[in-house]
């Protein structure tokens, strides 16, 4: 067979800026057969005919396709194919979008957190808007600063199927609003994460409103708290507010954000009833 105007493998691979594997890839899985191959030398050729072929792969390629299904498509072409395609990776790219919007949205919580941490005062009580949350918790009463008993609570709490719900920043411990009458900080009542707003849980989700309430913020971890505590407790005393549901003592930055202890932040919020 002549091979003027046909294209040898390594030429194909000059002119679409493909690799050599790729294109005896393509070849094997019958995405694009060359139009001749000398049995003699085992050279193939292509000719412009392979060009659009090729073309649709790279496209379809690029749009995240998987070959099997480029295979299928280019042996079998036709408008209700290649429209049926176009419309599942549609709807794939917008499920990525979807995804990739939450995981935006997670970093920006994140650093908006570290911000906050490091811009506001440390170890004043003071009133605010405590906001809307949705938290993953275990009923599990245990000291914080045994660091084993809670490291595996947590992991309890997270569970086989939702490991991505421990992420930084979103752990917590709290008391029941009883041990906030009975002015008790320690053992803790629960535990719980944080839900961002795409999240689901299996287990126990508890539903806080957007309330009034008392905030401490303080240097260190949870082993710092009582002393904390006591100073929230005599806030609460001195100004006679009654709390109005548990208290969250949120881990704000620690080991997981620094290996820096003296840069450790928490903050105990507690709901109150309106004056």
């Amino acid at each position: 067979m002549r091979t003027s105007g046909l294209f040898k493998i390594g030429e194909m691979s000059k002119i679409f800026h493909i690799s050599v594997s790729s294109l005896r890839h393509y070849e094997k899985l019958g995405l694009l057969a060359p139009e001749y191959t000398d049995e003699q030398t085992g050279y193939r050729y292509y000719s412009t005919r392979q060009f659009e072929t090729l073309d649709t792969i790279r496209y379809l390629r690029k749009l995240g396709l998987p070959l099997s299904e480029i295979s299928s498509f280019v042996n079998n072409r036709s408008l209700a194919d290649i429209k049926r395609l176009l419309e599942l990776q549609l709807t794939q790219v917008r499920r990525q979008l979807s995804e990739l919007g939450a995981v935006e949205k997670q970093i920006e919580n994140r650093l908006s957190q570290i911000d906050r941490g490091r811009s506001q005062s440390l170890g004043a009580v003071t009133e605010q808007t405590l906001p809307a949350r949705r938290l993953a918790v275990l009923s599990r009463r245990l000291e914080p600063a045994d660091d084993t008993a809670l490291q595996l609570a947590i992991r309890e709490l997270a569970g086989e199927d939702n490991r991505a719900l421990v992420f930084l920043g979103k752990i917590g411990v709290g008391l029941s609003a009883d041990s906030l009458r009975r002015r008790t900080a320690r053992p803790c009542d629960f535990i719980f994460v944080v839900l961002e707003e795409n999240e689901e849980h299996s287990g126990t989700v508890l539903e806080l409103p957007e309330t009034w309430g008392a905030s401490l913020r303080f240097a260190g971890g949870h082993d710092q708290a009582a002393a904390n505590y006591k100073r929230l407790f005599d806030y609460l005393d001195r100004t006679a507010r009654t709390p109005d549901g548990p208290a969250l003592e949120i881990t704000m930055i620690d080991q997981g954000f620094t290996s820096d202890t003296s840069e450790f932040l928490t903050e105990i919020q507690v709901p109150l009833k309106p004056y």
